[in-house]
């Protein structure tokens, strides 16, 4: 990444990235709701790539909460380094669009699936284009793995991400496995337990041990069904009371490994695009959990006694 970026600027980036990707989540569920949510994510999206594109630049970002002189401000800074506003912001379907979210905020009027369609798209143009020419980055390299606390944590993303780039997705999935499994364990140290994963045994308490799985899933307040995906990516080989036997971050990657052999042999026989997909989707999966968590920090119980 570019040396000129300050932490400020780049953590406006990834906010922005972070938009985009929940509004492209809620375009792609395709009903009302999500789509005006999809649209309210897009516009802020746009606010915040101009507001950072702004300081970047030299500017000053205002608190002003008025879109077009925001878009105006923006158009005299990319002027004044050098840069053709007509041919990074798209201007008048940015204001198409502004228009549009102005419609669903304050009328309830929902855009079509087709409108929908052409804002994501543009979203995807305008982020790429600015990114690329006034910040010199490509979007893949803005990491929302930079809002991660945590250094052990933060290594397992960036190597994650590094490999799905390199189009490495089988170790990509192990390193976003790696991961989720550390932080989820140490999600759990901090939770009060409720005895009853003392209780699970063998095969006989099965409906036992399927309840207790249920009822962790709860208490990690983890997306049922997101997370019921990542468990069949890796072919149910990991369940929500898995342990790791060290805390050590070389040692994590190969146990993970070695508990997901079946899950591995699948991906063999996957289509090349099926698996980029649900490689980014476990990437994303981890990254939102792990921030989730991080959000409400409490100390483990080994650290309270």
């Amino acid at each position: 990444m570019s040396q000129s970026i300050t932490s400020h600027i780049l953590r406006q980036l990834v906010y922005a990235k972070g938009l985009y990707n929940k509004g492209v989540e809620h375009y792609s569920y395709d009903n009302e709701f999500d789509r005006a949510i999809a649209l309210l994510h897009y516009d802020n999206t746009i606010e915040m790539i101009m507001n950072a594109t702004i300081g970047h630049l030299g500017g000053n970002q205002s608190k002003e909460r008025n879109f077009n002189a925001l878009l105006d401000n923006l158009k005299t800074m990319l002027q004044k380094n050098g840069y053709d506003p007509n041919e990074l912001i798209h201007e008048s379907e940015i204001k198409n669009m502004r228009a549009a979210r102005n419609l669903v905020q304050h009328q309830g009027i929902i855009p079509s699936s087709s409108d929908l369609d052409r804002y994501t798209e543009l979203i995807e143009t305008v982020l790429a284009e600015i990114v690329k020419n006034v910040f010199k980055l490509n979007v893949s390299e803005i990491s929302l793995a930079f809002l991660i606390k945590d250094d052990t944590l933060k290594s397992f993303i960036y190597e994650a991400e590094e490999n799905y780039n390199l189009e490495k997705y089988a170790q990509s999935l192990i390193l976003s496995a790696s991961a989720f499994e550390f932080a989820k364990l140490q999600e759990q140290g901090r939770l009060y337990g409720s005895g009853l994963v003392l209780a699970k045994s063998g095969i006989e308490h099965k409906l036992l041990n399927l309840l207790i799985d249920e009822i962790e899933v709860l208490k990690l307040r983890l997306d049922y069904k997101k997370y019921q995906k990542y468990r069949e990516i890796f072919s149910n080989c990991l369940n929500p009371i898995t342990e790791l036997s060290s805390f050590d971050k070389d040692k994590i990657v190969p146990e993970i490994e070695n508990n997901i052999k079946d899950a591995k042999q699948s991906w063999i026989a996957m289509e090349s695009e099926e698996l980029r997909k649900n490689t980014k989707f476990c990437l994303d999966f981890t990254i939102e959990a792990i921030l989730k968590w991080e959000a409400f920090f409490r100390k483990t119980w080994w650290e309270l006694t």
